[in-house]
């Protein structure tokens, strides 16, 4: 299939020939891909892929966002994997589409929580990068002195946070959402500082030991 698309930040037609579309019902996106390329049309209301192609024809000049090899790393849902940030699996844009983006940027050091669709996904964001991206469904917390991020991570993993945090989200409906406003609503023990790295170097001690046995069950599958 050959789609033509404008791009939103200059106007110029783009002619891509698609090997993949892929589109999110919850996001309201349609993913359209090739071997060299992946490009993001937004806000496309439809059934399925087949209908938002249909939509993307009729509309003529949409929104896009072109992905590339390097670059910022455009986080989403499903790159929080394991506690940690996906950066191996992970899409990039340019720093020019990162100059024109006017919120979502996360820093070393963040504590990152996913609160839309996929829920309750947390990881802290280390210093590979000086800035990435983030998309609607990931929300960054940047902690105050006197609060320990690790702390916090691992307090939004815990099993009391993360069922209170379903309920409000909506767990098990079509669209299990909780924005901003609502979150800053969410209760958080906050124990004394020295507490709090005590509790976040126990609860990591446990996640390297998971993490290494994983690795050698890993290595000994392969």
């Amino acid at each position: 299939m050959r789609a033509l698309l404008k791009d939103k930040e200059d106007s110029t037609l783009i002619a891509i020939e698609v090997t993949e579309a892929v589109y999110d019902p919850e996001e309201q996106i349609l993913y359209l891909r090739n071997a060299d390329a992946s490009y993001q049309v937004e806000s496309i209301i439809a059934v399925n892929a087949d209908t938002a192609i249909r939509e993307l024809f009729d509309r003529g000049a949409i929104d896009l966002t072109f992905y590339v090899s390097s670059g910022v790393p455009f986080i989403m849902a499903n790159n929080l994997v394991n506690g940690k940030v996906d950066y191996a699996n992970c899409a990039f844009i340019t720093e020019t589409q990162a100059s024109t983006l006017r919120k979502g940027f996360a820093k070393p050091g963040d504590v990152l929580l996913t609160h839309k669709a996929t829920i309750g996904r947390t990881a802290i964001v280390d210093d590979e990068y000086e800035t990435i991206i983030l998309t609607p469904q990931v929300t960054y917390y940047r902690v105050k002195k006197g609060i320990s991020n690790r702390y916090l991570k691992y307090y939004f993993d815990s099993s009391v946070f993360q069922k209170l945090f379903s309920n409000w989200a909506g767990a098990g409906s079509t669209r299990a959402y909780l924005g901003i406003t609502a979150q800053r609503k969410l209760p958080i023990v906050l124990p004394p500082y020295d507490v709090q790295l005590k509790i976040a170097k126990c609860c990591g001690a446990l996640d390297d030991k998971i993490y290494h046995n994983q690795q050698i069950n890993d290595n000994l599958a392969a």
